[in-house]
């Protein structure tokens, strides 16, 4: 089978669904929204052995939510991002014994509110600066034993600490699917492909959006987004994206990613996203162009669990744009 939509720029693209099998759709523009996926064990430097037990959150909730089955009776979680803490949260009221969440970095990744709702409700201790330093099992996991960690997140004799499970959870974080898009040749950084103002990849007609893009921190955010993607898509079909000039954007201090990565048009508003590289207070966020500032904004709290957002007017901008928090 064969659509034809008009104009047809992007020709053909393939797809394949359950009814139709392969089919070659000719397109004038494609929005990505493909998702992420779950950083597994081997993502962490975890010794020990490979037994029964051992399972990732998003394979819990399949397993939890779709078919009913509690994966396991102790548990040890790894990572305190928001999924992990209402992990916590559901295996304890599903009749687990969550005996810990563990955290490599030294602050939590999750929301204060899933710290609150999630763990101190139900007496669930957090360990920050922590990691797994070995598990032990046969044919399941039968312990978890747990170090501390210095500023290099390196192991610390004489910080152990010992858990008899048989559960260890890993909530380690996810990463944006952009098999995709760089197959197709888009650019990617560090993992994120690289994005305009208008959600849209070095490809012409190529948009991305959601968790495909960059990890969100609630799904309202992922539907705003891709609403925002569509209307980009439909502009782009008519020929209203014009561009001006690009100019890159880039991380300045303690910033961990920022989007967009860059701006064709110089007569509008622009409005960036970033996370910090650490929990800061009484901060500062800079926007700097030609080596002199354009903006500066006071802020409270700034965590990396939480994307910030900054607009600021670029109708005299011409050359590179630099966003960075100081202390």
């Amino acid at each position: 089978a064969e659509y034809e939509q008009v104009p047809a720029s992007i020709n053909p693209s393939v797809i394949q669904n359950i009814e139709e099998g392969i089919v070659k759709i000719k397109c004038g523009a494609i929005i990505f929204a493909t998702g992420s996926y779950e950083r597994p064990a081997g993502h962490i430097a975890m010794s020990g052995n490979r037994v029964s037990g051992i399972i990732t959150a998003g394979s819990a909730q399949k397993f939890l939510n779709i078919h009913g089955y509690l994966v396991g009776k102790r548990v040890v979680i790894v990572g305190s991002g928001d999924i992990g803490l209402i992990m916590a949260r559901r295996l304890t009221l599903e009749g687990a014994k969550v005996l810990a969440v563990i955290e490599i970095m030294p602050y939590s990744n999750g929301l204060n509110r899933n710290i609150t709702q999630c763990l101190n409700d139900f007496n669930i201790p957090l360990y920050l600066s922590t990691t797994v330093k070995e598990v032990i099992g046969r044919n399941r996991v039968e312990k978890v034993i747990v170090s501390k960690v210095d500023e290099n997140k390196q192991l610390i004799p004489g910080t152990e600490m010992e858990f008899n499970c048989d559960t260890l959870l890993l909530s380690i974080g996810l990463l944006p699917q952009v098999s995709l898009l760089k197959e197709a040749g888009a650019e990617i950084y560090k993992g994120r492909t690289v994005i305009d103002e208008n959600l849209q990849s070095s490809i012409p007609g190529f948009f991305v959006c959601g968790n495909s893009l960059h990890i969100h921190d609630i799904v309202d955010l992922v539907s705003k987004e891709g609403t925002t993607a569509g209307m980009n898509a439909v502009r782009y079909l008519r020929g209203e994206l014009k561009k001006d000039k690009t100019i890159n954007i880039v991380n300045g201090k303690n910033i961990g990613y920022i989007l967009p990565n860059h701006i064709n048009k110089i007569d509008q508003e622009v409005t960036v996203k970033f996370r910090v590289s650490k929990p800061m207070r009484n901060a500062s966020i800079v926007i700097k162009a030609s080596n002199k500032e354009i903006k500066r904004t006071k802020t409270i709290v700034l965590l990396p669990s939480v994307m910030q957002e900054v607009t600021f007017a670029n109708e005299s901008i011409n050359e590179e744009i630099i966003v960075e928090v100081e202390e």
